[in-house]
């Protein structure tokens, strides 16, 4: 009974210090306004947060002919880098359709050290808001046009909503070099 016990003590210490895990990419461009990358908001205690920079990349949207859904594509772009934000719930073990998945992309341009943008203006960085679950019509990309995106003095941070699909991440918060 006395060792039943310590084993449940110890996996639940075990199994709660994943939660909330954040995992960082960085490299160096010279030809970029960002060397390195540092995610410093909160990532939900469910899951893990990862942030990373696309060197070189732009998006291009597409279409699903089956579907007629709208995707990011990426190419080779030598003016542009990507960055990319990614949420991932831990999924519980025995559970079918219990994953949920959050993307953000959107492009910084070489050129510019630093970005103010509100509102439809993040339609000219190509934001773009995914959320992947067994949620249905609630699936999907999404081009987003209701936030705020601030890039300036070493920090990026980054407030977005998509009226009528719910999320978890509506703010992200980085430094840069």
């Amino acid at each position: 009974m006395k060792i039943h016990f310590i084993t449940i003590i110890a996996s639940m210490f075990l199994f709660s210090c994943n939660g909330g895990k954040k995992t960082i990419s960085s490299s160096t461009s010279s030809s970029s306004a960002i060397s390195s990358l540092t995610y410093t908001g909160s990532c939900p205690k469910d899951g893990t947060c990862t942030l990373e920079l696309m060197r070189d990349k732009s998006i291009v949207f597409k279409e699903e002919e089956s579907t007629g859904k709208l995707y990011p594509d990426f190419e080779k772009n030598s003016s542009t880098d990507v960055l990319k934000f990614e949420y991932n719930r831990n999924q519980e073990s025995g559970v079918v359709d219990g994953q949920n998945r959050e993307l953000v992309y959107f492009e910084i341009p070489k050129d510019k050290k630093e970005l103010n943008l509100t509102g439809k203006e993040l339609s000219t960085v190509n934001f773009v808001y995914g959320r992947f679950c067994f949620c249905r019509d609630n699936a999907g990309y999404f081009k987003i046009s209701n936030g705020s995106l601030m890039m300036k003095d070493g920090k990026i941070s980054l407030e977005f909503q998509k009226e009528n699909v719910p999320q978890i991440i509506e703010k992200i918060t980085a430094t840069y070099k």
